[in-house]
């Protein structure tokens, strides 16, 4: 397991700023996320300061480029668990691990919520968009995993290794993962009285089960603050004045923390916070 002082999680503005400043301030950094986002996939960008007119994917990599430059390192992976061990942070992609002193959450909005019917009816009937939080209450149960990706992937993975009986659900979607039960056909909706009962298939077919987990694209800030009990305004992790959350060591920037999102906000958060980490390590 490879060890740094600081790692942002995310590869958008606020982590690539938020590196400058640990990075120029000594810290082993690292940031560690996908090429994707909203700067990533923005058209043009033309109200930057002092940047012109330039694509989204352009600025992006201009700010992972100089990142490196300042000796920060760069992972592309999907990161699907975090973990807070008592004095530092546990980050794990897909296939690998990393330990770091201090956590900068920088992924972006919260993902979108499907469009499956019954999933708001259910929600927290039943329907639960985290695994390690809610996943011992259906222990030894039939439940379901909603995605196709590695977070759904991943998701799976854990709640099978609690004991429950996992199905995977990808609603029309391919996918490589192999590790449990795989349904690949339309939802037509999810069923239930008072709590979920199941999922009914396009065919019309009904799967019983107690608990459908929703694993949808890649993990949000706010799926890792449920799991490490960061506290949320909505889908906006709560920070203060210098991106300090709740939990010691860990910090959030950008558009996870709501308000103006824009990719001047997001640098300045990153900044912000960068600055905070390298105090906060140095006290330490």
């Amino acid at each position: 397991m490879t060890e740094y002082d600081v790692i942002a999680v995310g590869l958008g503005p606020a982590a690539a700023s938020a590196a400058n400043y640990t990075a120029m301030g000594g810290c082993k950094t690292l940031l560690i996320g996908e090429a994707a986002g909203a700067l990533y996939r923005a058209g043009k960008i033309a109200n930057y300061y002092a940047a012109g007119e330039t694509s989204g994917k352009e600025l992006f990599e201009r700010g992972l480029d100089q990142a490196r430059a300042l000796g920060a390192e760069v992972v592309y992976g999907q990161v699907v668990e975090i973990a807070a061990n008592g004095e530092d942070f546990t980050v794990k992609p897909a296939s690998e691990e990393y330990r770091a002193k201090a956590v900068l959450l920088a992924t972006g909005a919260a993902r979108s919520r499907p469009k499956v019917e019954g999933l708001d009816a259910f929600d927290g009937k039943g329907v639960s968009w985290c695994a390690v939080c809610d996943g011992f209450f259906y222990r030894k149960k039939k439940v379901g995993v909603y995605g196709a990706g590695e977070y759904a992937a991943s998701e799976a993975k854990y709640l099978s290794g609690i004991g429950c009986e996992v199905t995977l659900f990808t609603d029309g979607r391919e996918t490589a993962f192999g590790g449990v039960p795989v349904r690949a056909e339309k939802i037509a909706k999810l069923y239930g009285g008072e709590t979920l009962e199941g999922v009914q298939l396009a065919g019309g077919e009904k799967v019983p089960l107690s608990a459908m987990f929703v694993a949808e694209g890649v993990a949000s800030s706010a799926d890792f603050a449920k799991m490490i009990g960061i506290e949320t305004a909505g889908n906006a992790v709560k920070v203060n004045e210098k991106c300090e959350t709740n939990v010691p060591g860990l910090y959030a920037a950008g558009d996870c923390t709501g308000g103006l999102l824009q990719v001047a906000k997001a640098v300045s958060d990153g900044a912000i916070a960068g600055v905070q980490i390298c105090r906060y390590l140095k006290n330490k």
